[in-house]
C-alpha cells in the first residue's frame, strides 16, 4: 500500500510498489515525504490546485474575475495584467511565456482547446467560472506529442464534478466609488459600480421514484454574472455652432482676426487664366432655401456647445454597461469501475454597451456588442487493461462577436 500519491491534471506519476514479506504484521505508514520526481515527462510546468484558487487573491481580467489570470504565478510569465477591470477582455493574449511573443500561449478545457480560432491566445472570452475549475496546469517548456501544434506554452483547466454529498455555495463581490479614495491628481473619484455574483451546486442526480445516481451519476453546476456601471475617459469634440447649424458662417476668423469665407459650389465656372472661379456667400450666409432638407434634419440633432472657448466644443464623458453571464455544467456517469463518460458545457455571454461621444440618438458613435462563446465536450475513459488506458474526447467550440452601431437608423 502507497499512500500520499497525488495526483494532478494532466499529469503522469510513476509509483513503484515494493513486495513484503508474507507474515510480518507490523507495517510503518509514512505522512510526510519529499516530493515525487518526475521522470515519466521532461516537461516543465505548474499546478494550481483548487485550494490555491479559492484562497490566492485573483486579478481581474476584464469585466469578470477569469482563472487565467493565475499564470502569472508561474516562473517565467510575464505580461500585461488589467488590474483596473476595464472591458477589454482580450488580456490573456498579452500574456508571454520565457519570452515568447504574444498570440502563442493556448489554453484547454477539459481536454480541448478552448481558445478563440485565428486568436490562440484570447481565452478570456470563452473562459469557464472561477468557482467552476477544479485546478489547472500550466506547461511552459518541452511539451507532450499531443501539444504539437502549439507554439510555446499550453494551460491545462480541469472542471469540478459533483460528489455523493450535495455541496453548493453563493457569493459577492463589489466594487463601489464610494469605498475609493480620490486620486491625487482627480477633481473627483471616478464612478464605478461593480457587482460580481453567482452559485455553485453540485451532487449526486436524484430523480425522486425515478433514480438514484449515488455512487454512479453526479453533477455540478456553477453560475457568475457582473453587473457594471461606470463612466468612460472625458472627450471633447468640435460641433458646429448653432449659427452653423442655420447655414450663418459670419463669425467664422482665422487666427489674424480675418472672415474665412465660404464659396458657392453653385457658381464654380472657368477661369480664363486657368483654374475655376467661385463666389463667395453675401455675407458669408448659405440662404435656407439652398439648404437641403436631408441636412437641415440632421444638423438640428446637433447640441449647442457646452465647454468653454471658441472652438465650439461639446465636452463629455462616456457611459458603459458591462453585464456579461458565466454558465459552466458537468455530468458524470460510471458504467463501471473501468468505464466513465462525462459531458459539460460552459456558456459565456457578455454583452457590451458603450457611447463613444457625446451627440445623442442616432448621432452617436456609441456601439452594441454581444459576446458569446460555447463550450461542449463530451469524453469517455476506460481502463482497458492494468497498463492501458484509453481516453476518447469529442468537442465543440462556437463563438460569436457581432457589432452593431447603437442605434441604427435616422428618424424619417
Amino acid at each position: 500500500e502507497r499512500k500520499g500519491v497525488i495526483l494532478t491534471v494532466d499529469t503522469r506519476s510513476r509509483v513503484d510498489l515494493p513486495l513484503e514479506i508474507g507474515g510480518v504484521a507490523e507495517s510503518v505508514t509514512v505522512t510526510e515525504n519529499v516530493g515525487v520526481l518526475q521522470v515519466e515527462s521532461p516537461e516543465i510546468s505548474t499546478t494550481i490546485t483548487q485550494d490555491q484558487v479559492q484562497n490566492l487573491p485573483l486579478v481581474q481580467l476584464g469585466r469578470v474575475r477569469v482563472a487565467a489570470a493565475f499564470v502569472y504565478l508561474t516562473a517565467g510569465v510575464h505580461g500585461n495584467v488589467n488590474i483596473n477591470g476595464a472591458d477589454n477582455l482580450a488580456a490573456s493574449n498579452q500574456i508571454r511565456v520565457h519570452g515568447s511573443r504574444t498570440f502563442q500561449h493556448e489554453f484547454w478545457v477539459d481536454g480541448l482547446p478552448a481558445g478563440q480560432m485565428g486568436q490562440i491566445g484570447n481565452f478570456n472570452e470563452s473562459a469557464p467560472p472561477v468557482e467552476a475549475m477544479r485546478e489547472f496546469k500550466l506547461q511552459t517548456s518541452q511539451l507532450p506529442a499531443e501539444f504539437g501544434h502549439s507554439a510555446q506554452a499550453v494551460t491545462t483547466f480541469a472542471l469540478k464534478s459533483g460528489t455523493n454529498q450535495f455541496h453548493g455555495s453563493a457569493f459577492e463581490y463589489f466594487r463601489n466609488d464610494k469605498l475609493d479614495a480620490r486620486s491625487w491628481f482627480a477633481a473627483a473619484r471616478a464612478i464605478t459600480r461593480q457587482n460580481e455574483f453567482g452559485a455553485t451546486i453540485g451532487g449526486p442526480l436524484l430523480i425522486p421514484k425515478l433514480y438514484n445516481g449515488k455512487d454512479r451519476t453526479f453533477f455540478f453546476f456553477s453560475w457568475t454574472s457582473s453587473r457594471r456601471r461606470g463612466l468612460d475617459n472625458f472627450s471633447r469634440v468640435q460641433i458646429p455652432s448653432p449659427l452653423n447649424v442655420q447655414g450663418d458662417f459670419s463669425q467664422w476668423r482665422n487666427a489674424a482676426g480675418n472672415q474665412i469665407p465660404i464659396f458657392d459650389p453653385a457658381s464654380t465656372r472657368s477661369n480664363p487664366a486657368g483654374g475655376f472661379l467661385r463666389d463667395v456667400f453675401p455675407g458669408n450666409q448659405i440662404p435656407a432655401n439652398r439648404i437641403d432638407p436631408v441636412s437641415a434634419k440632421i444638423a438640428a440633432l446637433y447640441p449647442a456647445p457646452n465647454a468653454a472657448g471658441t472652438l465650439n466644443l461639446a465636452a463629455f464623458i462616456g457611459e458603459k454597461q458591462l453585464d456579461p453571464d458565466l454558465f459552466s455544467s458537468r455530468i458524470d456517469h460510471a458504467f463501471h469501475q473501468n468505464h466513465k463518460v462525462f459531458y459539460s458545457f460552459n456558456s459565456t455571454n457578455v454583452p457590451r454597451f458603450r457611447v463613444d461621444n457625446p451627440l445623442p440618438d442616432p448621432l452617436t458613435s456609441g456601439i452594441i456588442q454581444k459576446i458569446s462563446s460555447k463550450l461542449h465536450r463530451l469524453g469517455y475513459d476506460s481502463i482497458l487493461r492494468p497498463n492501458l488506458l484509453n481516453s476518447l474526447i469529442l468537442g465543440v467550440n462556437r463563438f460569436r462577436n457581432p457589432v452593431r452601431s447603437n442605434p441604427a437608423g435616422l428618424p424619417a
